[in-house]
């Protein structure tokens, strides 16, 4: 996982910890989670995973969510 500014620049990383598998709805999934500390104050955070394109989110946004994210692959 990679975690840039809003300018682009990376400013930390995680990695994937072991899957487990769960239902999301009715089809099967496999379920990762994921720490990362001591992330520098920007006000955006573009996440990616993998090859992915990032998702961006704002400063506001991460802390309305107690900076806690649930992403969906698919």
């Amino acid at each position: 996982m990679l975690i840039k500014d809003g300018n682009g620049k990376l400013i930390a990383t995680g990695s994937l910890g072991k899957g487990s598998l769960a239902e999301l709805g009715s089809d099967p999934a496999c379920v990762f989670s994921v720490a990362v500390e001591n992330i520098p104050s920007s006000d955006f955070y573009t996440i990616e995973i993998g090859n992915r394109k990032g998702m961006t989110y704002c400063k506001e946004e991460m802390q309305q969510k107690k900076w806690r994210l649930e992403l969906s692959l698919g």
